[in-house]
């Protein structure tokens, strides 16, 4: 896959399999939060009351809210490295040293040295700064600027999937017990909305099943200001120190759980949900108290 930056800092890729995926997830979304207020959630509510409005309001803040930071991870650019960059002789940015040379690191594809924490991405071709991973349903790396966007969006869809299956969980309950005290004609439901409670409500669990494991993990990570490809490589690490394969090494962005929170999201802990740049260049980062860099 080709790629390029736009002078926006969008990312703008050539039409490639990814696309399918970010038309699919976006499709998904619309389909299970558009069918369930239009076939199940209002005449569940009551059609035209307070309450249906109020409902259903907050549930469309949480649904387009998903929405906007789907497309943020989407279309914001990752990151990458400026040409030309050089690593200062001293400070943090030479803290990642290759260990058979004690050199910083270099990217013999870009051409290019390799600020602390980047990594090059085989599927953009490019190299990015904080790389997390490459995720095939946003067609897009997740990395330093947009780490934050993606996070948020994961998390959305925890929120409103996990609304959208109580909605349904509390329209399948209504129904279940008009059946067993003989009131289910009171408020029989039409064929198509039990169609669609069924769908949705089965989507809806799917969704928040697989995407809440994903959640955790990444709230895992973010709380030990930890990358998906640096927990791999603490991995690696940990099982060379256990067969005395390498001397023990001190994981130096661990700054504890608040700060390492507030670097991804920002320092007002208020504005978390707030979609924003982050602060910094992601050429450099804070290190862990007591450590020394070379």
């Amino acid at each position: 896959m080709s790629s390029s930056e736009g002078a926006d800092g969008s990312y703008d890729a050539e039409f490639d399999v990814g696309r399918l995926y970010v038309w699919g997830v976006s499709l998904l979304i619309g389909f299970i939060g558009y069918t369930s207020q239009v076939f199940v959630f209002w005449s569940y509510l009551g059609g035209f009351a307070t309450r249906t409005f109020v409902v259903l309001g907050a549930f469309n803040v949480l649904l387009h809210l998903l929405y906007y930071n789907y497309y943020l991870a989407v279309t914001v650019s990752p990151g990458h490295v400026p040409i030309g960059w050089e690593p200062p002789l001293n400070g943090a940015n030479v803290y990642e040293l290759k260990r058979d040379t004690l050199k910083p690191r270099f990217c013999r594809i870009c051409k290019g040295f390799k600020p602390p924490r980047t990594h090059h991405c085989s599927d953009c071709d490019r190299c990015v700064l904080k790389m997390d991973h490459h995720c095939p349903w946003t067609n897009n790396c997740v990395g330093f600027n947009n780490q934050s966007h993606f996070l948020r969006f994961v998390y959305m869809v925890d929120v409103t999937c996990a609304m959208a299956a109580a909605l349904h969980g509390l329209r399948l309950y209504e129904l279940v017990v008009d059946a067993i005290n003989g009131t289910y004609y009171v408020r029989q439901p039409t064929q198509i909305e039990v169609v669609f409670l069924i769908i949705n409500l089965s989507a809806s669990l799917l969704v928040l099943l697989f995407v809440g494991i994903l959640s955790c993990y990444h709230l895992y990570l973010v709380g030990n200001n930890t990358t998906t490809i640096e927990s791999r490589e603490k991995d690696r690490v940990a099982r060379l120190i256990k067969s005395k394969k390498c001397k023990p090494t001190a994981y130096p962005y661990d700054l504890g759980i608040v700060r390492n929170f507030k670097s991804v999201f920002g320092g007002s802990i208020m504005l978390w949900w707030v979609p924003k740049q982050p602060t910094g260049t992601g050429l450099d980062f804070d290190i862990k108290d007591g450590l020394t860099t070379p």
